[in-house]
């Protein structure tokens, strides 16, 4: 649909795109002490590309292990269960080359959670594809970890755990 009016020199233009919404489900970044583990969502960016730019983060901000996941034909997510202060993470989100729309999200809101689809949107699974290891000295988040267990099989590192409980889930509506 499209939509337009003139006002003397001006003209404003309006366009959208009917789009179907479905129910998904995410996990949150934020941990139940204010502290976030790193989640970032890639858009269009090939394998290798992902690679560097996660062991650059890695290095950089001195993460531990990334387990990469593909949400959808060329789209990513990276999670790093090192939990860090939501100032570092807004400083590792920046300095990311992750999709526009997820580094504007509640950037105004230090303390705000991103969260990261893990559920089927229509017929587009989040598929476990590999990690990159790293070691870390921080402390991860162990329901973020038992989450990965549970729902991809990925086996917990040893040590270095936080003892929470608690995970954040959100469901929410997304078009397809």
């Amino acid at each position: 649909m499209k939509f337009e009016i003139n006002i003397g020199n001006y003209r404003w233009k309006m366009s959208s795109i009917l789009k179907k919404i479905v129910d998904v489900e995410g996990t949150y970044s934020l941990c139940s002490d204010g502290k976030h583990v790193v989640y970032l969502d890639y858009d269009m960016l090939d394998s290798e590309a992902l690679r560097i730019e996660v062991k650059n983060l890695q290095r950089q901000y001195r993460l531990g292990t990334f387990y990469i996941f593909e949400s959808s034909t060329g789209n990513h997510h990276a999670i790093c269960l090192d939990k860090v202060t939501p100032e570092v993470y807004e400083l590792i989100i920046s300095s990311s080359n992750c999709d526009p729309s997820f580094k504007k999200y509640n950037r105004f809101n230090r303390m705000a959670s991103r969260v990261l689809r893990m559920s089927p949107k229509a017929d587009k699974n989040v598929n476990y594809l590999y990690k990159l290891d790293n070691r870390s000295d921080r402390i991860k988040s162990l329901p973020h970890a038992d989450f990965l267990e549970k729902v991809y099989g990925i086996e917990k590192d040893s040590g270095g755990y936080d003892n929470s409980s608690k995970l954040y889930v959100c469901r929410y509506q997304t078009p397809i």
